[in-house]
């Protein structure tokens, strides 16, 4: 059996990424978080000390910039960087970067090259719109806004980071959800030939082993 491309879109915190790192690991496929490609990028901007307000110096860093998964691990220019993209260095500067449509471009084409072969699960921003509008799999996964606030309050209690409440990350969710839906490059949208899943009532194995189902079928027909 053939193995597929699938493309994972959806709002945020509605558990893309650990429901989809599962069902990679279980079924021996790659996972990628297209979001860690721009991360990786702003980590390396970080490195060549430039300034973050002069877009040519960040453009300028585009071609020199090899970005690259093996087992697991993300390494830029032979370096990896896997346990270094969650700094609040990167997260101050990120936002500078994302805005520039020719890092986008480039970022695009990257990660289209990235996954040229199958076997690969990709979540991501506009992934079923713009980035792999012909994989073999699209999925949306949504989630109600209460639950969601809900899901990461108690997932940061859990982690001992207090540092917000529930209203601050409620509001938080819904900004970043008006923010998706209105930009004007690649706005969150449910593609006509997408599936959508509302994990609201769901747990995460049950919707792990809804899209492992859904796969295995697939790949048969294949």
């Amino acid at each position: 059996m053939e193995k597929l491309i699938v493309a994972v879109d959806g709002t945020s915190s509605s558990g893309k990424s650990v429901i989809c790192k599962k069902v990679a690991e279980i079924l021996n496929y790659t996972f990628v978080d297209t979001g860690l490609m721009y991360r990786a990028f702003s980590w390396y901007c970080l490195s060549k000390n430039i300034d973050f307000n002069d877009q040519n110096q960040i453009i300028s860093l585009l071609d020199s910039f090899n970005y690259q998964i093996k087992d697991d691990q993300i390494f830029v220019n032979d370096i990896n960087v896997t346990n270094k993209l969650i700094s609040s260095d990167i997260l101050n500067v990120i936002n500078k970067i994302t805005i520039i449509s020719q890092v986008r471009n480039h970022m695009v084409k990257a990660q289209q090259q990235l996954v040229k072969n199958k076997g690969y699960i990709v979540v991501g921003r506009d992934i079923t719109s713009v980035v792999l509008p012909n994989a073999d799999l699209k999925i949306y996964l949504d989630c109600d806004l209460e639950i969601r606030a809900k899901r990461r309050f108690e997932q940061n209690i859990t982690n001992h980071i207090l540092d917000k409440s529930y209203k601050q990350i409620y509001n938080d969710l819904y900004n970043r959800d008006k923010t998706d839906k209105t930009r004007l490059t690649g706005p969150l949208v449910l593609v006509d030939d997408a599936w959508y899943i509302d994990n609201s009532y769901l747990t995460i194995d049950q919707v792990v082993e809804m899209i492992i189902n859904k796969i295995k079928a697939l790949e048969s027909q294949k």
